[in-house]
């Protein structure tokens, strides 16, 4: 499945052809620890920009969300090895991001 995304400049971004480039350059990346992404696109009259990317079966908000104390507001803590996976597996991502002179905001 792919999902779309637009408009995911932030507000600050002082150059949005160099952030696109930057981009255009992760599509070219394979890693198990990263999203794939499959294109971009602009609506140039709407001054939009999209990206189509993997659709990941869950967030780590959804993830979070299911530690949930009964009907309560809090949350019960996530496992200590859980949270080292995850860790381990974001930081596999970004190590190989930056092996290749890229760098994640």
């Amino acid at each position: 499945m792919i999902q779309f995304r637009t408009n995911f400049f932030p507000k600050d971004v002082r150059d949005p052809e160099r952030e696109l480039r930057v981009i255009r350059e992760t599509l070219q990346q394979r890693h198990p620890n990263l999203v794939h992404t499959y294109g971009i696109f602009e609506i140039t009259e709407a001054k939009i920009f999209g990206i189509a990317m993997e659709l990941c079966d869950c967030s780590l908000r959804d993830i979070h969300g299911k530690l949930r104390v009964g009907r309560t507001r809090s949350f019960s803590p996530m496992p200590l090895k859980q949270v080292a996976d995850f860790l381990t597996q974001i930081l596999k991502g970004l190590s190989y991001l930056h092996a290749k002179d890229i760098i994640h905001r």
